[in-house]
């Protein structure tokens, strides 16, 4: 798999979480990150579908990725602090 295609499960993934479908969002966001796991935005995204169909550790492991990828990202810390 390439990285278009990577981007194009990455967007996909987008577009599932604006039309409110986070549960098909996770198909093909953990498709991307199995291609690109340190992605932070591909982590993110992940992170906010597991937020919203209830499933608190795996968005508090994606955000904390995150935080991995990127100590001082905002986001990463408000979102890891609504999981906890």
């Amino acid at each position: 798999m390439s990285d278009h295609e990577t981007y194009d499960l990455f967007q996909q993934g987008k577009m599932h979480l604006g039309n409110g479908r986070p549960a098909q969002a996770t198909v093909a966001l953990e498709k991307a990150k199995r291609r690109e796991p340190e992605k932070a935005s591909i982590r993110e995204a992940l992170g906010i579908a597991y937020f919203r169909i209830q499933r608190w550790q795996e968005a508090e492991a994606e955000f904390r990725a995150m935080l991995e990828l990127a100590p001082t990202d905002d986001y990463a810390h408000y979102a890891l602090g609504r999981c906890l």
